[in-house]
């Protein structure tokens, strides 16, 4: 019977974690992608994807950058050096 109890304690917990997880998910790709990408990925449709195999891509949130760049004209924050 103990067995049960903390098996069942454990199964809430992880409940509870794949909630938080789902809702930074959430968080996450409604702040990086565009709604229409949202709605296919939402219908399981992923007819907009492609592969270059020969391809990286990197997307990085840098902490502070939007602020940054609110305060410098657009030319000088793409500038490239």
């Amino acid at each position: 019977m103990r067995n049960n109890y903390w098996h069942a304690a454990l199964l809430g917990e992880a409940l509870q974690l794949q909630k938080v997880v789902r809702a930074r998910m959430h968080r996450l790709t409604s702040n990086t992608l565009p709604k229409a990408i949202l709605r296919a990925i939402g219908r399981n449709e992923l007819d907009f994807v492609k592969v270059f195999p020969q391809c990286t891509v990197l997307q990085a949130d840098m902490v502070g950058f939007t602020a940054l760049s609110a305060t410098y004209p657009p030319q000088k924050v793409s500038h490239r050096r």
